[in-house]
């Protein structure tokens, strides 16, 4: 760092600005501005007594936690809108922004706030400042342990003290790794000890958890602080001065007053990716780093035990996107991406969803849940492994048996079989899980039309053909020469007269009747009356069971034109695809069967589906349908529109109780930002919303920890 002279002294120069934290900046400033008002600053106790921020938090009353953002509704909309593929909505958004000086936070510097039974809105913190201290840096995260602890991350550090743990003063307070400057905090007394009235608000009632490291909120794409069930906190860090991040483990308890940190994944190895199970497992994605960056070879996804033994799930994919199974024994994982237990190079027409279990021999770990839209073939041809183990390792086209034939013209026929879409990419956006461990996606889903079954037939003996087609039986029963006649048909007899006169007909036959072979090629199945599909229309034929086996290869012995005596093969079917194609594709949200191995498209066909909540296992979403909705899914009845040109950002259980919910959005109707909670079982939803009072700004993280 540099200083200019002359009239324009107050300018700071930095060698490498993207290198630089805004705090150092801000302390250059403000240490540049003592000098020239006279005074040297002091010694090193002096400069981090000019810059200290000492902080109070008081959590007492409260049932949750929220951090504001001027911006952040308005930042939440365009990324919503970008993934729907619709325009932003620019007015409502230049009103909300213009509302934006109307909600400031006014001298209340912290963007951290309580949120109390009621649900209202108020400060949490106090501050005592340095005569150069810099504004408070805004709080990007929160992390709750299973514990009740309380984890921040600020978005950079500040000077929060003046001497370090030995009493010694710091040389710089400014450093990379001064032991007076901190951006990651663990709140002292615990969330139970807030509620039972056993802590109370004090000055530096938070700790320093880790001054060597920088956390930045743009590298995360699951949570900031993630846990197992022991409370031990997981977070990644990257350095000051260096290139790299680590994934660190580090205990909820100090040591030597010190909290004790485990390399959970290397500086080697760039981290795109990351969860952490109950069990104190690991599932990340990364990329072999070269100097800090991305190595461009291709990500891998990889799961490290709570032994601390590696296990590769996949690699050479570029978005994975996954979920640890909860409850499950072991720790196993959903994720999308390619078979892990193929040896072949990833593709994307290999990518599908996967139940991971570690724990299997390798070779065997992996099961697939649903069909990606990308197989449908393999699934309508039945030539994926689970179908040749159920219906047997057939082709359409060579005499498949009953059993084949019948699960295959019902994948031909259904409009309703829904797969993960998408032709490239990854296609899943989001994965959620009840704690029944049902697991849900939102994403690129299609779901399929019906196609056309036509059919070839082989017959042998006499039987009725109708309007060219070989027809069984009527409403009443077989048919019969006369029945046949009566209908309108034609009764057919094809053979020839062996060892006797060249008869047409069996009753003229002075020999032995021979019945001749005879194919009737594309048949289409078209049945008006889809519930008696089994006794008799014109077509039905492609779904009787006939006798594939090779005694059909046998003759037919006919005694006379009346004989009612024959045979049908059903020698080949085929699925034709609709001129709308195989599948209509949607952005929407769907519940994984585990038992069909196929989604269920949960959300409306009329619906694009932004994101998803579980509340108390109970599901929630948003979706745009010409305009902005907030749904309810219920199980066995049709979804409940709770808010219509409503978009909501965030949700979670009201600190009220009752089965309320807590939520915020924008209300289109009024262009306004909304926080309060509702009653989505009252019959007049928008009627039940009370709004939270004491909010100024936008949400943009929520944490509810308590409710009546």
């Amino acid at each position: 760092m540099t200083f200019e002279k002359g009239p324009r002294a107050s300018r700071l120069f930095f060698s490498n600005d993207s290198q630089q934290s805004q705090a150092a900046l801000d302390a250059g400033l403000h240490l540049l501005q003592g000098n020239i008002g006279g005074d040297d600053g002091g010694d090193d106790m002096d400069q981090a007594s000019d810059n200290l921020v000492s902080l109070k938090l008081d959590l007492s009353n409260s049932a949750g936690l929220l951090t504001t953002d001027s911006t952040s509704s308005a930042r939440m909309h365009r990324k919503n809108a970008r993934y729907l593929g619709i325009e932003p909505n620019e007015r409502a958004l230049a009103l909300m922004q213009r509302s934006s000086a109307a909600t400031d936070s006014g001298d209340d510097e912290s963007n951290l706030k309580k949120v109390d039974s009621n649900g209202d809105v108020s400060s949490t913190m106090e501050m005592q400042k340095g005569r150069w201290a810099p504004s408070l840096p805004a709080i990007s995260s929160i992390g709750i342990s299973p514990a009740k602890e309380a984890y921040f991350q600020f978005e950079r550090t500040f000077v929060y003290r003046t001497t370090d743990d030995s009493g010694q003063s710091c040389d710089d307070p400014w450093s990379a790794s001064s032991p007076c400057s901190c951006q990651l905090f663990k709140l002292k007394s615990t969330l139970s000890e807030w509620a039972d009235g056993s802590a109370k608000p004090e000055f530096d009632n938070m700790e320093c958890v880790d001054n060597e490291h920088r956390l930045d909120s743009w590298m995360a794409t699951g949570a900031m602080f993630q846990f197992d069930s022991s409370s031990n906190v997981y977070f990644l860090a990257g350095f000051e001065n260096a290139q790299g991040t680590v994934l660190y483990k580090v205990s909820k308890e100090k040591v030597d007053g010190k909290f004790q940190k485990t390399e959970m994944v290397n500086r080697s190895i760039c981290v795109r990716d990351w969860r952490v199970t109950k069990n104190g497992g690991l599932f990340y994605v990364g990329e072999n780093c070269l100097d800090g960056q991305w190595s461009g070879d291709g990500a891998f996804f990889r799961y490290v035990s709570p032994e601390g033994t590696l296990t590769e799930v996949a690699r050479n994919w570029w978005d994975y996107n996954f979920e640890p199974i909860e409850g499950a024994s072991g720790d196993q994982v959903l994720f999308f991406g390619p078979d892990p237990d193929s040896s072949e190079v990833a593709r994307w027409d290999s990518a599908c969803l996967f139940k991971f279990d570690p724990s299997l021999a390798a070779g065997s770990r992996a099961t697939q849940l649903v069909t990606c839209n990308q197989h449908i073939w393999d699934w309508l041809e039945l030539r994926k492994q689970i179908d040749k183990d159920t219906y047997g390792n057939y082709q359409n086209w060579n005499k498949p048996p009953f059993a084949w034939r019948t699960e295959y013209t019902n994948r031909c026929l259904n409009n309703s079989d829904t797969f993960i879409g998408s032709s490239s990419g990854s296609p899943v956006k989001t994965i959620v899980q009840d704690s029944l461990g049902k697991a849900y996606i939102v994403g690129d889903i299609s779901k399929k039309n019906a196609g056309t079954l036509k059919c070839t037939v082989e017959m042998k003996g006499n039987y009725c053909v109708l309007n060219g087609i070989p027809a069984l039986r009527n409403s009443s029963d077989n048919y019969t020469n006369s029945t046949c006649v009566s209908d309108g048909g034609t009764w057919t007899i094809k053979g020839y007269c062996s060892g006797g006169n060249y008869a047409s007909t069996p009753s003229t036959c002075t020999g032995t009747w021979e019945s001749n072979n005879w194919w009737y090629n594309d048949i289409e199945y078209k049945i008006s009356d889809t519930d008696n599909v089994t006794t008799y229309e014109t077509g039905h034929i492609c779904l009787e069971e006939g006798d594939n086996s090779s005694s059909f290869s046998a003759g037919v012995s006919i005694s006379s034109d009346n004989d009612t005596t024959m045979k049908v093969s059903i020698n080949h079917l085929r699925c034709d695809e609709p001129s709308s194609g195989w599948t209509t594709d949607y952005k929407g949200m769907a519940y994984v069967d585990n038992s069909t191995n196929m989604l269920d498209l949960l959300s409306g066909t009329d619906e694009q589906v932004s994101e998803m909540w579980l509340v108390n296992d109970e599901l929630y979403y948003t979706a745009y349908a010409q305009q902005y909705r907030f749904v309810k899914e219920k199980t066995s009845d049709n979804n409940t529109t709770l808010l219509t040109n409503f978009e909501v950002y965030h949700v979670g259980p009201s600190p009220r109780g009752g089965g309320k919910i807590l939520f915020d959005g924008l209300n289109f109707s009024n262009n306004s930002y909304t926080f309060g909670d509702l009653d989505p079982s009252a019959n007049d939803v928008k009627g039940s919303i009370t709004t939270s009072s004491g909010l100024t700004g936008r949400i943009r993280t929520m944490v509810i920890y308590g409710t009546d």
